[in-house]
């Protein structure tokens, strides 16, 4: 793996609201079809060329939690995976992109399992119960947005060139795979596991098995801090503002509104104790 500089991501629509949200069992694996009134989500940067926009969204899965999925970290493996599938802009379709250098960009995030349910999680879960059999299609009836489907940190990832997971299998695909986990219960895993394939087998090993790297280099992502870019960086005589200044950068709205509902429990403990402490 080497070390490589690239320029932060710019993500555009990522927060918007999708006017349709689906997700569609296709026999093979499940699809999530969103569909925007002023324009599908989009990315630039890193070591991306030109500007990339959101075509479909699919997961992989295992039968249990440890075996080896399409991609790995350090030798660490996931039970699932989230695939986003981006087209380069000066194409109209994605299989015209599919065929060229830089013309597919794919986002990869795994899921890792921890003890509690993941609540921004809850209608999507609840919609996947309704995909069971080979051709099911739902609608997700509450608030999703694409923002809050993936992990926060953009910054800490690799990338590498390679092949698509599902359909065209070309070697031109850039891979950026992002080292932050989603995090999600064993309960919702074993959703995806209920899941049955064409031919009504269990949809289990939702993916290729790993592939050889061969003569593929990985780069090891760092990210470019250029004073002349535009990008704001933040200051302050205090390092713990500077952390925690460029931490909340990153936040996503609904983590920002746990921290203020915090800080606030906790102005209001201390204005209480105060005024008991006077009397």
């Amino acid at each position: 793996m080497i070390n490589r500089t690239y320029e932060p991501f710019a993500m555009g629509s990522f927060q918007d609201q999708p006017k349709i949200a689906e997700l569609i069992n296709n026999g093979d694996t499940i699809f999530l079809e969103l569909q925007y009134d002023n324009g599908e989500p989009y990315i630039s940067g890193g070591p991306l060329e030109g500007k990339f926009l959101l075509e479909h969204i699919y997961f992989h899965w295992l039968g249990n939690d440890t075996f080896e999925s399409v991609n790995h970290t350090n030798s660490v493996f996931f039970p699932a995976e989230l695939h986003l599938a981006f087209r380069n802009d000066k194409y109209p379709t994605y299989f015209e992109a599919a065929r060229v250098n830089n013309g597919i960009a794919m986002l990869a995030y795994h899921y890792k399992v921890t003890e509690f349910d993941k609540n921004i999680y809850y209608e999507f879960m609840k919609a996947l119960e309704d995909v069971i059999k080979p051709g099911a299609v739902a609608k997700i009836r509450g608030p999703l947005k694409l923002w809050d489907l993936i992990s926060y940190d953009i910054h800490d990832y690799y990338t590498y060139t390679g092949t698509l997971t599902t359909m065209l299998c070309d070697e031109d695909v850039t891979w950026i795979e992002f080292n932050d986990p989603i995090e999600i219960s064993e309960n919702q895993v074993d959703i995806f596991r209920k899941l049955k394939a064409y031919d009504m087998s269990p949809m289990i090993y939702s993916q290729h098995h790993m592939l050889p790297l061969s003569n593929r280099t990985v780069f090891n992502a760092f990210i470019l801090e250029d004073p002349d870019s535009g990008i704001p960086i933040y200051h302050s005589a205090v390092p713990f503002v500077d952390n925690l200044v460029g931490v909340a950068a990153t936040w996503k709205p609904a983590e920002i509104q746990i921290c203020i509902g915090i800080f606030s429990v906790l102005i209001t403990t201390l204005i209480t104790s105060a005024r008991y402490i006077i009397a």
